[in-house]
């Protein structure tokens, strides 16, 4: 075949697989020692296929944004399009001492990142993280009753609070 269509593998949790590993599986440059400029590549079925069938396969762990820019097209199905958003504590302005605690007590790392998907809810743990960095000085202590494992961060802590968790998931 001189071309080979894209199809994503089924959804099997593959955005959790290692495809640059899957990758090298279904691939092989063989470089030609006596010439550099010459050589082979070969692409092996990463599916099964009935005969007459068209041959597709996957073209890796890419988001939509990158297959419309270098192969001018945007998958119909991509189980791996995401945005990877990183948090961190040393983003919080104020109190980050005490927030720092809270999330230590509530065994939440410092700094969390998160893929997300479209359409897919965000985690209770990034919520948790969220509502914590951007409370106020004065809604710590609302935090603080609820206690680490009383269910803090898991409902609203106030309305710009949440205003600013959401915020900074879409920025």
């Amino acid at each position: 075949a001189d071309m080979v269509n894209y199809a994503a593998l089924p959804d099997d949790g593959a955005h959790k697989r290692n495809h640059q590993e899957l990758f090298l599986k279904y691939h092989r440059i063989t470089v030609n020692p006596h010439d550099a400029a010459t050589g082979t590549a070969e692409i092996f079925a990463d599916r099964d296929f009935a005969s007459g069938s068209m041959i597709v396969e996957s073209y890796g762990d890419n988001p939509n944004n990158m297959y419309l820019r270098y192969f001018g097209f945007v998958p119909e199905t991509n189980p791996t399009d995401c945005r990877t958003v990183h948090f961190s504590l040393q983003q919080a302005k104020e109190s980050r001492d005490q927030k720092a605690a809270l999330l230590r007590d509530a065994r939440i790392p410092a700094q969390v990142k998160h893929c997300f998907r479209l359409g897919e809810a965000v985690p209770a743990h990034i919520l948790r993280f969220l509502r914590v960095a951007h409370a106020k000085s004065y809604e710590i202590s609302t935090v603080t009753a609820r206690g680490a494992g009383g269910g803090w961060g898991q409902a609203e802590i106030s309305i710009s609070n949440e205003k600013a968790v959401y915020k900074s998931i879409a920025a």
